[in-house]
């Protein structure tokens, strides 16, 4: 049983099939019954883990606590075959390029975990190492800053989303250490364990325009997933909290963004704004 409460953002669970498919659980809040989740490969072909088309239509319920669609997998069924990030780390640590387990030494999370391709032994040449970790973030992040006036964390080789990577982001970059540039995704988790739902949302609409992030909606948001700011909707002048799980959109700084997103308000009549699902936010000015 104590596996059957561990599936949270991250896990890797198989569903059977021909071929094989790979879903993501999506999220610290499931249903009764029920695991929120998205289909992330299939066969040997990687699907889009962002994105809720790639489910079959069978899948998809009305969830409270997103206010709006999600695909879901039985809770039996994600539990037959999970992909264990602890577990998988363990397996694969020492196939790791040198630079990450070198990340991981100085990085010392109380929990270091492994998702994406290099979990399920389908990572190639150009496959980043996406890493799960749990601990203290202000000691984690801290970490990172080191290694990076050390010169050994690197600007990333890739633009994500519609906000470039032209700078050092310590959650989503490269490290180089002797002589070997290896490239991550490290995502610090809230939780191990799911939540009861804490909030129930309802979908208002769509935002497109301007959107001042003002800071952190609490220490240290910007670095967790999710992540969430404190903003404000400058067309319409109301205050919201942008909330994402992408990693492309943490450590965000205050300024003004060209911003797409879905708007949800939530039983106490707070507004929530997420870039996530077909949306966007790209920085315009400081």
């Amino acid at each position: 049983m104590t596996r059957t409460y561990s599936l949270v953002e991250g896990w890797i669970v198989e569903v059977p099939g021909s071929p094989a498919e790979y879903w993501v659980v999506k999220g610290y809040e499931h249903p009764p019954g029920k695991v929120v989740a998205t289909p992330y490969r299939r066969g040997w072909r990687r699907l889009d883990p962002r994105s809720i088309k790639q489910a079959p239509i069978w899948t998809l319920g009305y969830f409270p606590c997103r206010g709006g669609p999600a695909p879901m997998l039985s809770l039996e069924a994600a539990i037959a075959k999970p992909v264990n990030p602890w577990s998988a780390l363990e397996i694969r640590y020492r196939d790791l390029p040198h630079p990450i387990r070198v990340l991981l030494e100085e990085v010392n999370p109380e929990l270091a975990g492994l998702t994406g391709s290099w979990a399920v032994f389908a990572e190639d040449g150009g496959s980043d190492v996406d890493l799960l970790i749990y601990g203290d973030p202000s000691e984690i992040y801290t970490a990172l800053e080191s290694l990076a006036s050390r010169g050994v964390i690197k600007p990333h080789r890739h633009e994500r989303s519609h906000y470039p990577l032209h700078g050092v982001r310590l959650l989503d970059s490269c490290i180089k250490y002797g002589g070997v540039t290896s490239c991550y995704t490290l995502r610090i988790l809230r939780y191990t364990s799911p939540r009861e739902c804490s909030r129930r949302l309802t979908a208002i609409g769509r935002y497109t325009g301007p959107i001042e992030i003002i800071g952190e909606q609490e220490p240290l948001d910007s670095i967790l997933v999710p992540a969430r700011y404190r903003s404000v909707l400058l067309r319409l002048r109301v205050e919201a909290v942008v909330e994402t799980w992408r990693t492309s959109y943490q450590e965000l700084k205050p300024g003004v963004y060209e911003g797409d997103l879905e708007l949800f308000v939530d039983q106490h009549g707070g507004i929530t704004a997420s870039p996530d699902l077909d949306g966007k936010l790209k920085h315009v000015r400081a």
